[in-house]
């Protein structure tokens, strides 16, 4: 708790209460699997550092591989089989799963979620 009342006092004297806001916004949304709750803006600053484009009608199994969260189609469908994924804050059981701009954030974002701690962000072309 204590390193908790550090970390928000530290954000708010060097970047502002506003920033601070936002950043509690923005790490509960992602603990708590909320993601549809961010902005377009907020997505991409978050995730910039973890983001591809890929095919509009891209499976779940060629999304994993190509944003690097599985290292084989087989090992996707492991994650997926053993309800390891989940993109936009939905768990997938489908390994046939397709997403295109209808079940993407604002028209573009999936936001893949591989366990407790490994974000991906596609962008559909």
């Amino acid at each position: 708790i204590a390193q908790k009342a550090l970390a928000e006092e530290m954000v708010s004297t060097i970047h502002g209460p506003e920033a601070l806001k936002e950043a509690l916004k923005i790490t509960q949304a992602f603990f708590l699997g909320n993601v549809k709750d961010l902005s377009a803006e907020e997505i991409e600053d978050v995730l910039s550092s973890v983001k591809k484009e890929v095919e509009e009608g891209i499976d779940i199994l060629s999304l994993l591989v190509t944003l690097g969260a599985a290292s084989s189609k087989t090992e996707a469908r492991t994650f997926v089989k053993q309800n390891g994924v989940s993109v936009n804050g939905e768990k997938v059981s489908d390994p046939s799963a397709v997403y295109t701009e209808e079940n993407a954030l604002h028209g573009k974002y999936l936001i893949l979620k591989r366990g407790k701690k490994n974000n991906y962000l596609g962008i559909l072309k």
